[in-house]
């Protein structure tokens, strides 16, 4: 059996991971129990990214607004980073000094393998992700690089940086618009779910209509997630409690265009089998 997990050998974390997976609910002190746990593991994980001297440096991050300031937040946006590789991403959302004057931060980061890292804590403390939103939304990046550009025969990122060679072949394009997209992991998939999960049960206020993807809420500068990113089923599997153990797309490692098509009619139907309808 595939372990949906790797990231982790906390006993704990991984347990309340895996008995998410399952259909477990966890009540609301178990779900806050279960968020520090991650907050705790995720300090281990981003030191092994970016080495030790730099998280003493430049960690925990500088970049982030002050407490929730109306309540609780009652929504989670999700990104893409626009990046390839996780430690580059950490490192931005650090508080190395930028050339640049952004200060860009995210509650979370989950990269490619599944591993969720916890760079502002989402229970407490207001990131600046998404604009309007950052008042009341947890903000979740995601290690993608998103939508790419073809020249002369080479795939790049953030316009002029090579895309890996070894991921060229999973890249998608959109025969409609001729845009090229880096697919998600299976892994990132299931971590997404995993953490909103924790998320709505140790936080009431978070409900399903304000869990919105970046270009929901920033229509004329942002296009993530993109087309490869299944947000309504995603959301839809992490407010119905429901256990997807043993779905075909687990098995699966990156989630070429048709590989999502297949996740979204599987997860479709076992809603449906609860809910009467698809």
């Amino acid at each position: 059996m595939k372990n949906l997990c790797p990231w982790t050998e906390n006993e704990e974390l991984l347990s309340a991971f895996n008995q998410t997976v399952e259909g477990w609910v966890l009540d609301q002190p178990q779900a806050m129990t279960v968020m520090k746990l991650l907050l705790k593991e995720s300090e281990h994980l981003i030191r092994h990214y970016v080495g030790d001297s730099f998280y003493e440096a430049y960690f925990p991050t500088e970049r982030h607004g002050g407490p929730w300031s109306h309540g609780n937040p009652t929504g989670v946006v999700d990104h893409y980073t626009a990046a390839a590789f996780a430690p580059g991403t950490l490192k931005w959302f650090s508080s190395q000094p930028r050339k640049d004057q952004s200060n860009s931060s995210a509650h979370v980061v989950i990269d490619r393998n599944g591993a969720i890292m916890i760079v502002v804590d989402p229970m407490t403390t207001i990131a600046w992700h998404a604009t309007k939103a950052n008042p009341t939304h947890i903000g979740i990046e995601h290690v993608n690089c998103g939508l790419l550009r073809k020249s002369m025969g080479q795939i790049f990122y953030m316009e002029n940086v090579p895309y890996p060679a070894v991921r060229t072949p999973d890249v998608y394009m959109d025969n409609v618009t001729g845009n090229h997209w880096e697919p998600f992991t299976s892994a990132q998939i299931v971590s997404n779910i995993v953490l909103k999960r924790w998320l709505t049960w140790a936080i009431p206020e978070l409900t399903r209509p304000n869990f919105v993807e970046h270009k929901d809420v920033d229509p004329t500068r942002k296009v993530d997630c993109g087309p490869l990113w299944p947000a309504a089923v995603i959301n839809d599997l992490v407010f119905s409690d429901r256990d997807f153990d043993g779905m075909a797309w687990l098995s699966k490692d990156v989630l070429s265009a048709k590989d999502v098509g297949e996740l979204k009619m599987e997860i479709q139907g076992r809603l449906g089998s609860v809910t009467g309808g698809a």
